[in-house]
């Protein structure tokens, strides 16, 4: 399949090909497709590939490169096998940590023959450099549980790997979302995700955003993720507060301050730049609901920070709802600026009572 080269021809593609999983084993018809709504499938998809995977191994195995896929995973069953079955007959090792999930996201990953390691979440950053002495190959992949390589990127990647040059590899990243796939919103969105193991790879950042370094330099790879981000409308809106929850947490520890021409302005500017100045409005309804979400949150962002400023007791960024990897980043962070914030509590009033006169 070639790279789509209008939207209508990408929603296309995506629904058709780019969802779906293909065995390499010529004598098995087993196949897994996932679209958006792939949560009802689950089972029968993922012992299907499971399946082929095993009678393709041998044969195959020539075939596969130096590479280890790598990645963290928390309740993603729905999403794991599109995203394994597209680089399953590539990559020589696929390692994957569990974030302690609830639903079938080991059986899944164990059925594309991943090596699987169970972990209390540690933060995006420790998470995801926890992999790095797990893998063994030559080569490290770093995909997310719900991203999908389109068949440009997997023959390029295929390429430079074979090539073996002392280089690192960034690509771009497009989101499918609303049954669309978005190419102005959210555009350009590149990231280093194929490296050298000896190349000192190490996941950098802070609470909401994460990213790869490495001694190599880095070019770029034609092709592109495709990524399955948001479920539905509401479960982006939920990540949407959840994500300014903690990029206000991470402005506190760096000692930023908001202020009203923040609260009014930057969302007004968010908005301007997804919609207007990276053309999201191209992308139709998708598009606006995209920049809408930009808005929202950088003021709520600006708004939690405000808030934070005011010492209020009720103010603690508790996170209602499922426990997620980012809930638990996020109630982990919340602990230590509470405890953080008592222990300065209790300093200043042991200085105050100090210096009371005695009478």
């Amino acid at each position: 399949m070639t790279a789509p080269n209008t939207p209508e021809q990408a929603d296309a593609a995506v629904t058709a090909a780019d969802a779906s999983a293909q065995s390499s084993a010529s004598s098995s018809n087993a196949e897994v497709s996932v679209t958006s709504t792939a949560a009802t499938a689950v089972d029968a998809a993922g012992a299907s590939a499971g399946a082929a995977a095993a009678a393709s191994e041998t044969g195959a195995a020539s075939s596969k490169l130096s590479l280890t896929v790598a990645l963290i995973a928390h309740n993603e069953q729905d999403r794991l096998p599109p995203t394994l079955a597209k680089i399953q007959d590539i990559a020589s090792e696929i390692v994957l940590i569990n974030s302690v999930s609830t639903d079938k996201t080991i059986e899944v990953a164990k059925s594309f023959g991943a090596k699987v390691y169970t972990e209390e979440f540690k933060g995006y950053v420790e998470q995801k450099n926890s992999l790095i002495p797990k893998c063994t190959q030559d080569w490290i992949l770093f995909l997310d549980a719900d991203e999908v390589l389109n068949d440009e990127l997997k023959a390029a990647i295929v390429k430079v790997i074979k090539e073996d040059r002392h280089c690192a590899y960034e690509m771009n990243r497009l989101t499918f979302y609303l049954g669309k796939l978005l190419k102005h919103a959210w555009q350009p969105n590149y990231r280093l995700r194929l490296v050298r193991r000896d190349s000192n790879p190490r996941w950098v950042g802070e609470i909401v955003h994460e990213s790869l370094e490495t001694s190599s330099p880095v070019e770029r790879l034609p092709g592109y993720i495709i990524h399955y981000s948001y479920r539905d409308v509401q479960d982006h809106f939920a990540r949407t507060i959840r994500y300014a929850q903690m990029s206000a947490q991470s402005y506190i520890k760096r000692g930023k301050k908001s202020s009203l021409f923040k609260i009014i302005f930057s969302p007004i500017f968010s908005f301007l730049k997804l919609y207007v100045f990276k053309l999201g409005f191209l992308d139709g309804r998708a598009g606006y609901i995209a920049a809408q979400s930009a808005f929202i949150y950088t003021f709520l962002k600006y708004v939690y920070l405000w808030e934070a400023s005011l010492h209020l007791p009720s103010t603690t960024y508790h996170i209602d709802g499922p426990v997620t990897s980012e809930t638990l980043m996020a109630a982990k962070h919340n602990a230590e600026v509470e405890a953080e914030a008592e222990a300065k509590a209790q300093t200043q009033n042991q200085t105050e009572t100090t210096a009371e006169p005695k009478s």
